[in-house]
């Protein structure tokens, strides 16, 4: 083998170990960063929020909140969480959810950061996969109003067809370091199909109150694109040795 050919192959062989190391592109679907976006009015759509308070895992759809504001109106048409889109239902004004502007001071105080979503429940969000994959699904819950008043809820994550990821959880009541220190899950590794659904949910154990969580739903990148350009380069250096000799 020639000086060259070697260096070729070296060069060829670095470049394979730094792939090894550079994760393949996927798709990321995050509740906040999404919420603007969403048209819960259309079927097709990734999101929809709604009334949670059936078995989700039932694969249901949420009952629908079908009315857009640009100020949060809930809690008895007080607006009590601030401004910023929400969706809610005309006919249950006390619940809906809502992204935060940071203006939650209505009857609280409340830990409500700016971009964070949340609303009364009982509500929560679906996610439908549009396609076949493996997703990793991590989030979080926490108590909205401070002091919490006493009306303990909860939380569940389940998908259609495999039933609870996370159990009806209670979400810990606490005093101004809510959001801070959540009620964490994370979920690695799940396959769903097109068209299945990742539910969220608050249900309540003594009385429905304000809930916020996050929730991201991540593709697991599928390794066949880079095991495909490894063996190219592969090939190329077996190519280039074999033209040398």
């Amino acid at each position: 083998m020639t000086k060259s050919t070697m260096s070729l192959a070296a060069v060829c062989i670095s470049l394979l170990i730094a792939l090894a190391a550079v994760p393949a592109s996927a798709t990321v679907w995050d509740l906040a960063t999404d919420f603007a976006s969403v048209d819960n009015n259309d079927p097709s759509g990734i999101w929809h929020f709604g009334i949670t308070n059936h078995a989700p895992y039932s694969g249901n759809p949420p009952t629908a909140f079908t009315q857009l504001f640009t100020q949060y109106q809930l809690g008895y048409g007080t607006g009590e969480l601030g401004g910023g889109p929400a969706w809610m239902d005309p006919n249950q004004y006390w619940v809906g959810i809502c992204q935060s502007d940071g203006n939650a001071t209505g009857g609280g105080p409340y830990d409500f950061p700016l971009g964070k979503v949340g609303g009364h429940g009982p509500t929560g969000a679906s996610w439908t996969a549009p396609r076949d994959m493996v997703v990793n699904i991590t989030g979080d819950a926490w108590m909205i109003r401070i002091p919490p008043l006493g009306r303990v809820n909860s939380v569940l994550v389940a998908v259609d067809g495999i039933g609870f990821l996370l159990p009806e959880t209670e979400i810990p009541q606490q005093f101004g370091t809510n959001s801070s220190n959540p009620l964490r899950f994370a979920f690695n590794n799940i396959s769903v199909s097109q068209g299945q659904n990742v539910w969220l949910s608050s249900k309540y154990l003594s009385a429905y109150d304000y809930v916020g969580f996050d929730l991201t739903i991540a593709e697991v990148p599928e390794p066949g694109s880079l095991c495909a350009l490894a063996g190219g380069i592969v090939g190329l250096v077996g190519f280039a040795i074999r033209r040398r000799r």
